[in-house]
């Protein structure tokens, strides 16, 4: 890795970032239909901010719905707890793949006030160690939240060369199904952003998403998840399941860095990671003797173990890598209060600069139609089993458009033009688009 150029990375400085939009009060109505509005731009970087035009839900409301979502309803009085992961910090080079982090659980159960402090106690410890804590303080720190007063390049600069250096460990719970959001608000400084469609216990099937026509729940999926991190936790380089798009919310604290690839440039990085990462020891094409294919833009492509040791999200690798090599990067700092939103088969990653909360689902927009077919044979291809059953979602889908459509068409009828013919324009276009992207899908293997 390169020296940093004073207190930051010169490959960091030179990263492109990823575009920030600020919806009005009138977009910010229907989210799918503003995601969809704006995914031709954004999707080209693989990941996006929105800033949302209300204030994030009071800490204390937040706190208050994880703290329910943790208890157990065969147990109403026992004290509210989670436990953590185990993540590694640092570089072993006795590893045979030493951009694959050990990921171990930490046998250790917290209350939300107990993980908070010990986050802190280590952040102000780290920085204490690494003398920073009195250097974070000076012109230009502070911005995206935490770490001692630093700016988020330097923070990251700190974590890429931590990664390099003598191995440690810091703890994240993540993937603890339930929200920090009120199901119905009953605090009025809440009501703004806890009752709008954005209210992530409702936005993987609000009016738009294809995850509507899900019958099954899926933690993670179609119903949120809660993260709680410290200084350095970090995400490792990944795609959602099925390719879905994911809408990320963070709730308090300080900042998180993501690093995101856009589709088009998700197999130049597989083979930068499997050359790079993984040392060309994985077979590119296939387990052993057999070789698995799928389709990517019309040209086939092999497929090896790559994307199946991605899967097992324990991979973090440095951009700088990716960026050497051709492959496009861009970078955001998302702020408490702001949304993150990532694109079907864009790969992304990332950290926290200190303690926050946060929390995940996934969404689908009818862009989505375009890579479902694909996801599901590479999914296959790795032998993962199928989370969202194609053919049952596609089969509702298709009858609630014919639905729509026969609707319109009789409301014409019935009615003249004047009082359909807005909605009837409206669902006649969505009922094309999406019809146009469901008949190729019907040799989906599920």
């Amino acid at each position: 890795m390169a020296e940093p150029n004073g207190d930051v990375f010169q490959w960091l400085k030179s990263m492109p970032l990823a575009p920030e939009y600020r919806p009005t009060l009138t977009e910010f109505q229907d989210p799918i239909a503003y995601i969809f509005k704006i995914e031709k731009e954004a999707s080209k970087y693989g990941i996006c901010k929105i800033i949302p035009p209300f204030p994030p839900p009071p800490r204390k409301v937040a706190i208050a719905n994880f703290t329910r979502s943790l208890t157990k309803p065969d147990e109403p009085n026992s004290k509210p707890t989670f436990t953590t992961r185990q993540q590694q910090i640092g570089f072993c080079p006795r590893r045979p793949r030493p951009v694959q982090r050990p990921v171990w659980q930490s046998g250790e159960n917290y209350t939300f006030q107990e993980f908070e402090a010990k986050a802190k106690a280590f952040e102000k410890s780290y920085l204490k160690k690494h003398h920073l804590h009195h250097q974070g303080h000076r012109k230009g720190g502070g911005a995206g939240g935490g770490s001692g007063g630093l700016g988020p390049l330097e923070v990251e600069t700190l974590f890429w060369k931590a990664t390099v250096d003598k191995p440690f460990s810091v703890e994240y719970a993540n993937d603890m199904p339930g929200s920090a959001f009120s199901r119905k608000c009953r605090e009025e400084c809440a009501a703004a952003l806890a009752e709008s469609a954005w209210n992530m216990r409702e936005i993987s099937r609000a009016n738009g998403s294809l995850l509507r026509f899900m019958k099954e729940e899926i933690p993670g999926v179609t119903s949120p998840m809660v993260y709680l991190a410290m200084l350095f936790s970090w995400f490792a380089w990944h795609v959602e399941d099925h390719d879905l798009h994911s809408l990320n919310y963070l709730h308090m604290g300080s900042g998180k860095t993501w690093y995101g690839v856009p589709r088009d440039a998700a197999v130049a990085f597989e083979d930068v990671v499997r050359v790079h990462g993984y040392g060309s020891e994985i077979n590119p094409l296939g387990f052993g003797f057999t070789v698995n294919w799928f389709v990517e833009e019309h040209h086939w492509v092999w497929i090896g173990v790559t994307f199946s040791t991605l899967g097992e999200k324990n991979t973090v690798m440095s951009p700088e890598v990716l960026i050497n090599a051709g492959v496009p990067c861009c970078r955001l700092v998302q702020n408490a209060g702001e949304f993150v939103v990532t694109f079907p088969r864009a790969y992304h990653t990332g950290f926290s600069h200190g303690f926050n909360c946060g929390e995940a689902a996934n969404i689908a927009t009818p862009e989505w139609l375009r890579v479902a077919k694909d996801a599901a044979i590479r999914r296959a291809s790795v032998n993962h089993s199928p989370m969202v059953s194609h053919f049952q979602l596609l089969y509702d889908l298709a009858l609630a458009l014919c639905s729509r459509f026969v609707f319109c068409y009789y409301g014409f009828l019935l009615f003249g033009c004047n009082r359909v013919m807005l909605i009837s324009y409206q669902n006649y276009i969505f009922f094309s688009f999406c019809l146009s992207r469901l008949m190729p899908l019907l040799t989906v293997p599920y």
